[in-house]
């Protein structure tokens, strides 16, 4: 596919590739990969931090870090039988507030007042 297409680049192709048996070489074939193979034409995603590929890019966002983000998706993917569900929509159009550590607070304290509200 990619040899087809070296000049007109008109098809693109995602593989989930869960092991990173074809992001990363490996012994089983040959030390290659997709990726080496191709690096110009390939780009990598991860699910987790790695350092294998540096030019391989994280997908995945830590939800605590990325509330607004995360919660848009979530509204965003959920079904609409679902979503239309009245304790649902109810969350759905709440807004979250920004968990900020405020200047006088120490580490500990911050700590504290978070898992106050988680226990909430």
């Amino acid at each position: 596919m990619l040899d087809v297409t070296t000049h007109t680049k008109d098809v693109g192709q995602l593989i989930f590739d869960v092991n990173g048996e074809y992001a990363n070489d490996n012994l089983q074939d040959g030390n290659s990969s997709f990726y080496s193979a191709y690096r110009d034409r390939c780009l990598v995603y991860f699910l987790a931090k790695r350092e294998i590929n540096s030019r391989g890019k994280l997908l995945r966002f830590n939800f605590y870090e990325k509330t607004r983000q995360a919660f848009s998706i979530m509204c965003e993917l959920l079904p609409q039988a679902i979503s239309s569900s009245e304790y649902v929509r109810n969350l759905l159009n709440c807004s979250l507030p920004e968990f900020k550590k405020s200047p006088s607070d120490s580490d500990e304290r911050a700590t504290r007042k978070l898992c106050k509200i988680m226990l909430y």
